[in-house]
């Protein structure tokens, strides 16, 4: 009998003293009850504990979390093909680390043993979750619909990931001379609210606390007691949370700092420094170029939702890709409603077949400009668009900007209408109408009743003045009264004027009027001749 417990002892020996020399932690166990019977000196270094306070433990499930026993137990059902598996432990000083477990069931003659080879995998697992938790904040930011969104969505997950109570966010005012807490929070429990309410009134100057010192030095930043905090007032918030430790990350970008990321926990683990040092070094970084992206999408939709021109960016086969809401403004769709069909279906069906012309000249061309078709929004009403456009063939995008000239063309419209009425009463006045330019006195305006009285077609008055058609004190006396009219900002009558013509001498009755601008200033002179020679002819 004591051969044989001197051989199994010496198969035993032999194991510890190999794994010792791999840096492999192992223990033996009894097979039933999972209690340690021997252990090499890198478990003892894994976990913390003599080999005598190892022997002492009920089983090798007292140095797993309460939360972690039932899997544990799940593993030692079945050992005849043994059992690999990751699961959490507890340090002695009831940190939490991750370990691999290898358990092997050897038999020697009659008798077995069970042998677990543990290795210490938290700084593995660390950085799994860290890339892990990387990959998916970048996911979840991406899809923020702000920077606020993209904030709240960074504190969620962090907290979530690493089991911190309370993470809140800190950005700078607009002066760049404090910090406070945004909507950006997330915390354990119902107190979330009362921890964010209690921070809201708190600005910090750069080198306040921990987060003022993040700003300012844009380092991450950790102090596991809150007794050091310079600010009296968060001591105590920190200090009713129960928080023991407090840690502050810097997001920069291109230099400045965009947000200081706040976390807290209400139990002191040794090994939540180093796993808050390796987040922060994977973190950081790639956070600040994606809120840099984030910050300027949002800069670019205010200037969208701002914009009154309909801005827009399809691909070549008619799809919306985006589209500020000037679209729905304007044409009273939803966004949801104008991307659920080509955009050729929402143009005035007359207008449809140049607007396929105009796209196939934007691909030839790269750029269209000043391109109008007509829109029919969803009350039926037609609107009418001027278009600049460029295309894009490495993205297969168009990026389009529109301008809603409707109200401009029924303008137009109604001046054009004008302009016809108002030319159709002046060139059926029998009596001449002349207007001329305040500054040169050339001629700008001449009706059919001057034509005929002056013998001179208006292709050849327009652009000239009296100088190139009358004698030159006939002009110079016509020139003196037009100067007259302008500096007294006054209608002058003149009963009788002599004028040589084609036709002979001429006698008019003639009224001349200014044309004045919104400050008094002339700028047009308005001339009314009447001829009355046939009156002044002798009886």
């Amino acid at each position: 009998m004591a051969e044989k417990k001197s051989e199994k002892f010496e198969l035993v020996d032999f194991i510890l003293s190999t794994q010792n020399a791999l840096g492999m932690g192992i223990v033996i166990l009894d097979p039933k009850t999972a209690r340690i019977q021997r252990s090499n000196a890198v478990f003892c270094n894994i976990f913390g504990y003599t080999d005598k306070e190892l022997f002492q433990l009920s089983s090798m499930a007292a140095l797993v979390p309460n939360d972690h026993q039932a899997s544990f137990r799940e593993r030692f059902k079945d050992l005849e093909a043994g059992a690999t598996f990751e699961i959490m432990a507890l340090h002695k000083n009831r940190s939490r680390l991750w370990t691999e477990i290898r358990l092997r069931q050897l038999r020697l003659k009659n008798e077995s043993m069970l042998v677990a080879i543990v290795t210490d995998i938290t700084r593995r697992r660390e950085a799994e979750e860290q890339v892990l938790l990387l990959e998916t904040i970048t996911l979840a930011v991406n899809e923020a619909k702000d920077f606020q969104s993209a904030l709240s969505v960074v504190v969620r997950k962090v907290c979530v990931t690493t089991g911190w109570e309370y993470g809140v966010a800190w950005v700078p005012s607009p002066d760049g001379k404090g910090i406070s807490v945004s909507r950006a929070a997330y915390g354990a429990g119902d107190a979330l609210e009362r921890f964010r309410k209690a921070m809201e009134p708190i600005t910090l100057a750069p080198g306040d606390d921990l987060p003022g010192r993040a700003w300012m030095l844009r380092q991450p930043q950790w102090a596991d007691d809150i007794l050091l905090l310079r600010s009296f007032r968060r001591q105590t918030i920190l200090r009713e949370f129960g928080v023991q430790i407090s840690m502050a990350i810097p997001v920069v970008t291109d230099g400045v700092v965009v947000a200081i990321l706040e976390f807290c926990v209400t139990e002191k683990h040794l090994h939540v420094k180093d796993f808050f040092v390796g987040l922060a070094s994977a973190i950081a970084p790639q956070l600040g170029s994606v809120f840099k992206r984030k910050k300027a999408e949002d800069e670019r939709d205010r200037i969208l939702r701002l914009s009154m021109d309909l801005i827009c960016v399809t691909d070549f086969v008619g799809n919306f890709r985006h589209l500020n809401p000037a679209w729905t403004r304007t044409l009273g769709y939803s966004i949801d409603e104008l991307k659920s069909k080509l955009f050729y279906e929402f143009i005035h069906p007359d207008d449809r077949e140049k607007t396929r012309e105009a796209m196939e000249r934007l691909a030839r061309e790269g750029e269209g400009r000043d391109f109008e078709n007509r829109y029919v929004a969803k009350d039926g009403s037609i609107r009418t668009f001027l278009w600049n456009a460029a295309i894009f063939p490495d993205e297969n995008l168009v990026y389009a900007t529109a301008r809603d000239i409707t109200d401009r063309k029924v303008a137009d419209a109604e001046i054009h209408r004008a302009n016809v009425f108002l030319d159709q009463i002046i060139e059926n006045i029998p009596d001449m109408i002349f207007i001329k330019d305040a500054k040169d006195l050339r001629f700008v305006r001449f009706n059919r009743a001057g034509e005929r009285l002056l013998g001179i077609g208006r292709d050849k008055m327009i652009g000239k003045s009296d100088h190139d058609f009358f004698p030159p004190d006939e002009a110079d006396f016509f020139i003196r009264k037009d100067r007259q009219v302008l500096e007294e900002g006054r209608m002058v009558e003149i009963a009788e004027e002599v004028i040589h013509t084609s036709a002979g001498v001429k006698i008019l009755h003639t009224k001349k009027i200014p044309i004045l601008n919104d400050k008094k200033e002339p700028l047009y002179l308005l001339g009314i001749s009447e001829d009355i020679t046939d009156l002044k002819k002798p009886g």
